[in-house]
């Protein structure tokens, strides 16, 4: 999430020395503490101004982090210099931040926002300062640039940038030939063609929670991406090109549905993890037979969840976390199968366009969504081999 541009390189092989300049690391001091003080005060403009502004990705993975601020307003939090390598010079800063904090209003069993205090070690990290000879209008200030990292910049039938901690070759090399094929196979099935995009890959799972949200509720994090951010994975999240063609066309799905309107975010969350899980599902041999036999079991034996348990990820309770997935999926292929490519994404842009989920399902699809609901689990009740087979994110 927090990774450099390209106009400012990387430090690679040997560790570099503490350059100790007093006046400078003064300076930054007084930096972190303005964030601090903002993060505390919930006030997200103070807190984006001393972002550089220069990478639109940058800025939007870290104006998602601070709305989540005044609901979930920190009772301390602090960004201190870590130990290690780091530089204090006239204009460039580098230095392990440390991010500490404790959220007291969430429940206990969220990672982030549960009560107990967390502190998260940030690989180093760039600050730089502005206009550093003072001759421009306003005072010149420190801003933030995110961690020191490489960057792979690639060509295959469109472009796409890799950025990554060094040490992760293997995996980049594995994103490189991977992505292209989820990318192709998502744009043909959602009718769209996202701008180029970067993927970010972390080696620490409490790095990557932590500059998603400070309150984030998920004990285990495996990847992230919203409107306008990077796709961000654990370089552990996949072990294969294969498997990495599969975790893409799910992410990369996500970044398909905001091409469908402006209010995609607003779509209930199961539909969202519903119709990535559906463009990822040709990458996993038997993916829909397991899926279909498993939404019997739980129609037979009562366990299938309200979709209303299920619209919003954040109160989502961690025990229906992973039916919000299931569940979505095959709702949304019974949507493909019986409507077919062209029903389904006009069901989905129709909600985001700002249409409710009974709204756009009514003028979609035809009927109201408790009928859909109704008809879906009617369906659990028939033989299989009474049911249309596998859908496809393309199938017309």
């Amino acid at each position: 999430m927090l990774w450099l541009a390209a106009a400012i390189p990387a430090l690679v092989g040997a560790r570099a020395p503490v350059i100790v300049n007093p006046p400078i690391r003064a300076q930054i001091e007084s930096t972190l503490s303005e964030m601090t003080r903002a993060v505390l005060a919930a006030d997200q403009a103070a807190f984006l101004s001393h972002l550089a502004q220069d990478d639109p990705c940058f800025v939007s993975e870290w104006r998602h982090w601070a709305e989540q601020l005044p609901a979930s307003k920190p009772e301390e939090f602090s960004l201190t210099i870590g130990e290690g390598a780091s530089s204090f010079e006239a204009a460039r800063a580098e230095f392990p931040l440390v991010m500490s904090w404790r959220i007291i209003t969430g429940p206990k069993d969220s990672w982030g926002a549960g009560g107990s205090k967390r502190t998260v070690a940030f690989p180093p990290v760039v600050f730089t300062k502005e206009d550093p000879d003072g001759d421009g209008p306003l005072p010149s200030r420190w801003l933030f640039r995110g961690e020191r990292g490489e960057r792979r910049e690639c060509d295959v039938r469109g472009p796409f940038v890799i950025c990554y901690l060094p040490g992760s070759e293997k995996v980049v090399e594995e994103v490189f030939r991977a992505f292209p094929v989820a990318r192709d196979h998502d744009n043909e099935g959602f009718e769209v063609r996202p701008r180029p995009q970067v993927l970010k890959l972390y080696t620490s799972m409490a790095h990557l929670q932590a500059t998603v949200y400070l309150n984030m509720p998920d004990q285990v994090l495996g990847g992230w991406s919203e409107k306008d951010e990077s796709i961000k994975f654990m370089t552990t999240y996949a072990r294969d090109v294969q498997s990495w063609t599969n975790a893409y066309a799910h992410e990369y799905g996500h970044a398909c549905t905001w091409e469908l309107g402006p209010l995609t975010p607003k779509l209930p969350w199961w539909a969202e993890e519903g119709v990535a899980e559906l463009a990822a599902q040709e990458f996993r041999p038997g993916h829909w037979g397991r899926l279909d036999a498993e939404m019997r079991r739980r129609a037979a034996n009562g366990t299938l969840a309200p979709w209303a348990d299920l619209a919003d990820y954040i109160t989502t309770k961690p025990e229906l976390k992973h039916q919000a997935y299931i569940q979505g999926n095959h709702m949304v292929g019974h949507i493909s199968q019986r409507w077919g490519r062209e029903g389904r994404n006009a069901w989905l842009r129709a909600m985001a366009g700002g249409k409710s989920l009974d709204e756009a399902t009514r003028a979609c699809l035809g009927r109201p969504f408790d009928q859909l609901d109704r008809e879906w689990r009617e369906s659990l009740a028939r033989p299989p081999n009474n049911h249309p087979g596998s859908p496809r994110i393309g199938e017309k």
